[in-house]
């Protein structure tokens, strides 16, 4: 009967405080590479990954030729478009949450149609 009563202690746990029973991760955008090397598979990287609600990305990048650019659909990021997207980075060491369930889109406003972009999928 103890084993069964610690089991729901544990359910209980995880569904009341699920930040503090499993842990967030931090991804340096690219890895070793970072973010804003040209020619970089930055898709290949980031689905070589499987990111959680709460996980965030670090952009480390030169804020003098790069930025970051979160696209507000799959539609402008796939045409690279800065009109309506959900927000513009510049500092150099941008940290970003996945605070949702769903699919993220990132890009660079100059080298996005040189493939400087990625998207990823929080579960």
């Amino acid at each position: 009967m103890a084993g069964y009563s610690n089991a729901i202690v544990v359910v209980v746990a995880l569904m009341v405080f699920p930040s503090m029973v499993l842990a967030q991760s931090s991804y340096e955008v690219g890895g070793d590479a970072s973010w804003g090397k040209l020619h970089f598979d930055y898709q290949a990287w980031a689905d070589s990954i499987t990111f959680l609600v709460g996980d965030s990305l670090d952009f480390d990048y030169d804020p003098t030729s790069i930025d970051v650019i979160v696209a507000a659909s799959a539609d402008l990021y796939d045409q690279c478009s800065l009109q309506g997207n959900l927000g513009d980075y510049s500092d150099g060491n941008t940290v970003l949450t996945l605070s949702t369930v769903g699919t993220y889109y990132f890009f660079d406003s100059r080298f996005c149609n040189d493939n400087m972009k990625f998207f990823v999928v929080a579960h």
